[in-house]
């Protein structure tokens, strides 16, 4: 058997193929083969997308969803949302000949994308905008996704048209690109359309540092005749947080004052109400690209765009929505009146 030995410190070591034996001063001592331990497997990634196509860009959006483009392709902010823009994209006299455009929409509840619901409210609100489209098609599987198909013709042009929605669902909402045009144009685009959506993917969201903090708003509503007058004010305060939470608070008071007269002009009677309430809610913001989104609890967004007027300390927060009539303002500090 092998032996070793050491002088400096008058051991000697036998290697009997199973164990150590150390010897020293007479004493025997036994070491036995210990097996290694086992390696900790590494926390499983998230699946990386398609690898990006040379000359392709990655779209980034400030709440965190990522797509890749193909060379050429852009995306643009319109009133349809995001909008996908090809290299080529065809017009004709009337318009745009294609329009492709990406749209997410919460689901809470629902744990399938051909859920019926989901199909029924995309076929609504495409057929709705554009009454000339036939029945949607039965969804067909496309990788984590489905796809559905709309038929129909340009009452302009009396070009047939095609319409096409690639859905998918995950973090509680269903997202996809919704591409219609003439037929010919989107039958050539949908390999493309459909590397893209198959490109989705969810990554951090962005928050602009200089939203972070405490804003307040106020509103207030008065008037009317003389015999019925009503008043309501409206205190709202949002407190952004660095982590993404955003946390609303609210207070809301009316007062009314109502009288009659009797025939002769006189004071008949008078009668009046005060009230009080207030609620709150809590959520996660984003904010990137001039855009501010809140993602709230029970799964209700809003969008705006955003700008900041003043000094810090003394700044203006104004949330513009092209369906406002003016900007929903809020101050660092509360108005006081």
């Amino acid at each position: 058997m092998p032996t070793w030995q050491c002088t400096e410190l008058g051991l000697s070591i036998v290697d009997d193929g199973d164990h150590l034996v150390i010897i020293k001063d007479g004493a025997r001592h036994r070491a036995e083969r210990v097996p290694p331990s086992p390696q900790v497997a590494a926390p499983p990634q998230p699946p990386a997308g398609p690898a990006l196509e040379p000359g392709g860009t990655t779209y980034r959006h400030p709440t965190g969803g990522e797509m890749q483009l193909p060379p050429g392709w852009q995306v643009t902010q319109s009133q349809l949302g995001l909008q996908l823009v090809p290299p080529n994209a065809a017009y004709t006299h009337q318009g745009p000949a294609e329009v492709y455009t990406v749209a997410a929409q919460p689901a809470p509840g629902i744990v399938r994308v051909d859920d019926p619901r989901i199909v029924a409210y995309v076929d609504g609100g495409l057929r709705a905008l554009i009454p000339t489209l036939g029945p949607v098609s039965a969804p067909v599987p496309l990788g984590a996704g489905i796809s559905l198909r709309w038929s129909g013709r340009n009452p302009m042009t009396g070009a047939e048209l095609l319409a096409v929605a690639l859905l998918r669902l995950g973090d509680g909402a269903v997202a996809g690109v919704i591409g219609v045009g003439e037929r010919p144009r989107v039958e050539a685009r949908l390999p493309v359309l459909e590397r893209i959506f198959a490109s989705f993917r969810r990554g951090e969201g962005r928050r602009d540092p200089a939203l972070v903090g405490v804003w307040h708003h106020w509103s207030y509503r008065g008037g009317g005749p003389t015999s019925a007058s009503t008043s309501s004010e409206t205190r709202r305060t949002m407190r952004l947080g660095a982590d993404g939470s955003v946390v609303e608070g609210s207070s809301h008071e009316g007062i009314g004052n109502f009288t009659g007269r009797d025939g002769y002009g006189n004071m008949a009677w008078s009668a009046g109400y005060a009230s009080h309430s207030g609620d709150g809610r809590t959520g996660t913001w984003t904010a990137g690209d001039g855009g501010f989104y809140i993602t709230w609890s029970d799964g209700t967004q809003a969008a705006w765009q955003y700008q900041l007027h003043g000094v810090p300390g003394q700044r203006r927060l104004l949330l513009i929505n092209p369906g406002q009539r003016a900007p929903y303002e809020w101050t660092e500090q509360p108005i006081v009146v």
